[in-house]
């Protein structure tokens, strides 16, 4: 039986999984990126990790590659932010002849985590789909006719830099007002600290003790404090995900998809984050648009954009035609 191995390049750890055509699960290995070492030394840490699911009779036939940045038309990185030594990587290139030749696939991490949830996960069959990821930023993928859409010279899905309010506060890409600024890690932390600030002693007694265990005031202590029933941090986490379907109205008003998935950190909190923002995007968006649309919770977790990644390596090779049955 022929394997896929996929990667997910992130720019503290790189995670590689190794699945069936079917996409099982086989194996998995995590290792730290140390993008600071330099590509090169990166490059050749990778070859060695993987090298040996790449041999014998179940030997991977193709290899995916989904990096944290922008990956253009060439499968060239052409921005990382965090993984600035990776800017002008040719992926395959420099991939494919340390791994015998092998077919390798290059995508953007939240384009492929989008196709993992769309062939395996929450999306599963769909073929008009959008992803948010929700993390330290907030990634965006699209998926139309069963196809993901790259844009001109494939960096299209961008839909955390998409502006909220002109003046609004800064985005991590230098801009102002995104909605990365108001729905990544940073302006939910910004959201529940100017909450925070206004409570009484005893209304944020609970949101500071998940603060404590935490470390510091994040989304998982709001999450968390949530998750234990606390008035102050289900109602920053209502607030977010109003906002969250406000941004979700205006995407189904433009894609008009079947199911918004909802990845990264912040949807771990589930349905006390999704059930405001069905409701706050029932309300915004247009009645012919958003007919039967779903937002629901990504379910692949951590190893999506890894899985993607091997799928969409998948699907290169039966287009190239040396796909084994």
């Amino acid at each position: 039986m022929k394997t896929l191995v996929g990667v997910d390049v992130g720019g503290t750890a790189c995670k590689t999984v190794r699945i069936t055509p079917e996409g099982e699960l086989l194996q998995e290995k995590v290792f730290p990126t140390r993008g600071e070492e330099g590509r090169a030394a990166f490059v050749e840490r990778l070859a060695s990790e993987i090298e040996p699911w790449m041999i014998g009779e179940d030997g991977a036939e193709a290899l995916g590659v989904a990096v944290a940045g922008l990956v253009d038309e060439t499968g060239t990185v052409v921005e990382a932010p965090n993984l600035l030594d990776f800017e002008g990587w040719k992926v395959a290139e420099e991939l494919s002849p340390r791994l015998g030749g092998v077919l390798v696939e290059v995508a953007n991490d939240v384009n492929a985590m989008a196709w993992g949830e769309r062939i395996l996960g929450a999306a599963r069959g769909a073929s008009n789909v959008l992803l948010l990821a929700l993390g330290t930023g907030v990634g965006g993928a699209i998926i139309i006719d069963g196809k993901l859409y790259r844009g001109t010279h494939g960096v299209a899905g961008e839909l955390g830099h998409v502006t909220l309010q002109v003046d609004g506060p800064p985005c991590s890409c230098g801009q102002s007002g995104h909605v990365e600024a108001y729905l990544g890690q940073k302006g939910i932390a910004v959201l529940a600290g100017g909450r925070l600030d206004a409570a009484t002693e005893e209304e944020k007694e609970k949101l500071l003790e998940a603060c404590r265990e935490e470390g510091e005031l994040n989304t998982r202590a709001v999450a968390r404090a949530a998750e234990a029933g606390d008035p102050l941090s289900l109602s920053i986490l209502q607030d977010v995900g109003r906002l969250l379907g406000l941004v979700c109205a205006n995407y189904v008003n433009i894609f008009n998809p079947e199911v918004i998935v909802i990845g990264g950190g912040v949807a771990l909190s589930g349905d006390l984050l999704l059930a405001p923002a069905r409701r706050s995007m029932k309300e915004r968006a247009m009645r012919a648009t958003q007919r039967g649309v779903r937002l629901v919770r990504a379910e692949l977790g951590l190893s999506a954009a890894a899985i993607g990644a091997a799928l969409l390596a998948q699907g290169a090779l039966s287009e190239s035609g040396e796909m084994e049955s």
